[in-house]
């Protein structure tokens, strides 16, 4: 994730690290002891240490939506991959919806210690999120696919089923605070958008898995910058995003220019003055975009890059 907080350094380390790293640059090679780790994806870190990471970071499940979703599921979307809507330790540990149901399917690598048995099981009446479902028993289960029938939940507009469903989720099963009905009524819209028919194309892998995260930013943008926005949701929305641009930097460990637009971008929608920093950060968005586009040869979606990239965090002691 990115990370704003700076610590100016001294002067004298500032030089010695400038020296280090000018000599570092001159002998090095593009091995995988070298190779920068920075920060892992948010993937990998709901993952088994020995994951297959190239796997894991080049594959996933593809988003069985729309090709041209509405607003209000672009938004709900970004409800469900923030973890600012689940609240309490879901919140502060960086959960999702999205981190246990990929793209509304299943992340069958998905594995924590102390809820998970097995990878791709939860146990989602464990004390540690929730004080009012929690019980003493260990008892994971199989995380479902949400484009299915979850639980015999009528997912249908003129039934409150889902409403009711994923109001007790994130309420009792994650204690958080009770989504407002706007950003509830994006999730809900979003959440029946999905299909349980397969998708034409199953599997999102390599570069057109990063032309879809990519997609989902620019479909944000769109989103966020229409009219009739309460400031509301757009504070929720543009923190949702702030997210996304957060996941693309850490795909981009050893383009520090990459970085430092996703950052700078990230930055311009913390004001208060939202509606127009929203624009202005969606203009610059378009350029940014086109370069992280090209650069995938050297990102973590690449999996001779990703090979590198695990092979330098396995040697760190």
């Amino acid at each position: 994730m990115i990370n704003l907080t700076y610590r100016r350094p001294s002067l004298l380390m500032g030089a010695l690290f400038i020296l280090f790293l000018t000599l570092g640059l001159a002998g090095c090679h593009d091995d995988g002891a070298q190779y920068k780790t920075g920060e892992a994806p948010d993937i990998a870190r709901w993952a088994l240490p020995n994951a297959d990471y190239v796997a894991l970071l080049s594959d996933e499940p593809n988003e069985c939506l729309s090709a041209t979703p509405s607003p209000e599921q672009v938004m709900g979307r970004l409800a469900f991959r923030s973890p600012f809507l689940l609240g309490g330790q879901a919140a502060r540990r960086g959960l999702t919806c999205q981190a246990c149901h990929g793209q509304g399917d299943v992340n069958a690598d998905f594995f924590v210690v102390g809820l998970s048995e097995l990878p791709g099981t939860a146990d989602v009446t464990s004390f540690h999120f929730s004080d009012v479902l929690g019980d003493e028993s260990f008892n994971p289960v199989p995380i479902p696919s949400l484009s299915d029938d979850i639980e015999t939940v009528d997912s249908s507009p003129d039934s409150p089923d889902l409403e009711v469903f994923v109001t007790r989720l994130i309420t009792k099963e994650f204690t958080g605070p009770e989504p407002s009905p706007q950003v509830k009524a994006a999730l809900l819209s979003y959440l029946r958008g999905l299909t349980a028919q397969p998708c034409e194309t199953p599997r999102l892998k390599n570069a057109a898995l990063l032309h879809y995260k990519l997609r989902i930013v620019t479909q944000s943008f769109t989103a966020l910058t229409g009219p009739n926005i309460s400031p509301e949701i757009l504070n929720f929305m543009t923190a949702a995003l702030r997210v996304e641009l957060g996941r693309l930097h850490d795909r981009f460990p050893n383009n520090p220019k990459l970085q430092a637009e996703l950052t700078a971008l990230s930055r311009m929608l913390r004001g208060d003055d939202a509606p127009p920093a929203v624009t202005a950060a969606a203009k610059n968005w378009t350029g940014l975009k086109a370069r992280l586009a090209s650069a995938y040869d050297k990102s973590l979606f690449n999996p001779l890059i990703i090979r590198r990239w695990e092979a330098a965090r396995r040697a760190v002691p």
